[in-house]
């Protein structure tokens, strides 16, 4: 039998093990770890991520709801941490420390292109590898628990470094490509991409088969839907009111494609405006607001 000191002692024991360890005491033996609640709002992120990707809705409703779940998965987990009894002061803190960190570091290391995707897009695959860590290590040491959630933290972020953005594809996902390798405009300098037209007869059909806008299209997810449902032509419709009333308009973009989002720009305008007008809003209406108009 057991006595009740011999208990004590074991206890004593294991406690003693951690802080020779060089752990904190208030950290939960192994096998005392709970961690569903994580766990769940992670998989809840998730699964409304994969749904909504698979549904007809749009960019902007669905990067709204995301970011509306995700705050709630944020606040959800860093409540959950902060009020975990059965971890130390000291190792909470640390953690909080990391998540706080980790997307700075992030930011600083990536490349330039990615500008706010390096947070938008880790903080989710962070939340998810930092449950996956809770639920693997749930017997690990109390050091291995505390330094691997730290290393789930930080690693989402730092994979950015290794990756540069061509902006966004048609589901609004973010065009991701090895950070050193060509780009499309180098490629096509190079000539590993040929001109359009190359080699064609004076007589052929004008095509863009060949031209570096080629692949950039082809990695698009495009989806079919009625001519009806396009906004483009109703802000076009709009852009010649306003023009052909003595108003300017110019042409812009928001960084969807590099190179291409200006042109995007002008031949949507083109669905109301007469070519000489579109052309117009590409040029000497946006020289106006800069006051260039007369270097035009």
């Amino acid at each position: 039998m057991t006595s009740d000191s011999d208990t004590g002692s074991a206890a004593g024991g294991n406690e003693l093990s951690y802080k020779t360890a060089g752990v904190a005491t208030g950290d939960a033996p192994p096998a005392r770890r709970r961690v569903w609640f994580p766990v769940a709002l992670a998989a809840v992120y998730w699964a409304a991520a994969i749904g909504m990707a698979r549904m007809e809705v749009s960019t902007f409703v669905r990067f709204l709801t995301l970011t509306a779940i995700l705050a709630v998965v944020l606040l959800g987990f860093l409540g959950w941490w902060l009020f975990t009894r059965r971890v130390s002061w000291a190792t909470r803190l640390l953690v909080l420390a990391a998540v706080v960190a980790a997307p700075v570091v992030g930011v600083l290391l990536a490349d330039k292109s990615l500008g706010p995707i390096t947070v938008t897009v880790g903080l989710p695959i962070m939340f998810a590898a930092w449950a996956a860590w809770l639920l693997l290590a749930r017997k690990a040491s109390p050091a291995v628990w505390r330094n691997g959630m730290v290393a789930a933290i930080f690693l989402p972020f730092l994979a950015f470094a290794l990756f540069r953005m061509e902006g966004l594809s048609g589901s609004g996902d973010p065009d991701l490509h090895w950070r050193w390798s060509a780009r499309p405009g180098e490629r096509y300098a190079s000539g590993a991409i040929a001109p359009a037209g190359a080699g064609a007869s004076a007589t052929s059909v004008p095509t863009t088969q060949g031209a570096p806008t080629t692949p950039l299209a082809l990695r698009r997810g495009l989806t079919a839907k009625p001519a009806e449902e396009f906004i483009f032509p109703i802000l076009a419709e709009g852009a010649a009111d306003i023009k052909r009333k003595g108003g300017y308009v110019p042409a812009g973009a928001h960084g969807e494609q590099d190179g291409l989002g200006t042109h995007w720009e002008v031949w949507s305008y083109a669905a109301a405006l007469t070519p000489m007008e579109a052309l117009e809003a590409a040029s000497l209406d946006g020289a106006h607001f800069l006051g260039l108009e007369k270097e035009i």
